[in-house]
């Protein structure tokens, strides 16, 4: 049986929610496409990394790589992030 593209949704959700509970850095945008089935007891780990940093129209954005890889390393779901982040000099 495999996992359902409703509980890598709810994953993905959740890690959006605990990000936006923990810093005042809003997502500008969060997109993901599914590559490949996560089966029911895969262990599922979500990573991001930072591929460009910019300033736009007053705001200094990140913008993230994002993969759900299963126990083996496989990338499952791939995605894309911009996030917001405070200039150093407001802080």
């Amino acid at each position: 049986m495999s996992a359902s593209v409703a509980d890598v949704d709810a994953l993905i959700e959740r890690h959006r929610e605990e990000w936006e509970a923990s810093t005042s850095a809003p997502i500008r945008e969060l997109g993901c496409q599914f590559r490949a089935i996560n089966q029911k007891r895969d262990e599922l780990t979500c990573v991001g990394t930072v591929i460009e940093k910019r300033a736009e129209g007053g705001d200094h954005l990140v913008v993230l790589e994002l993969n759900i890889l299963n126990q083996t390393g496989a990338r499952t779901t791939t995605g894309r992030a911009i996030v917001v982040l405070p200039s150093r000099a407001s802080t």
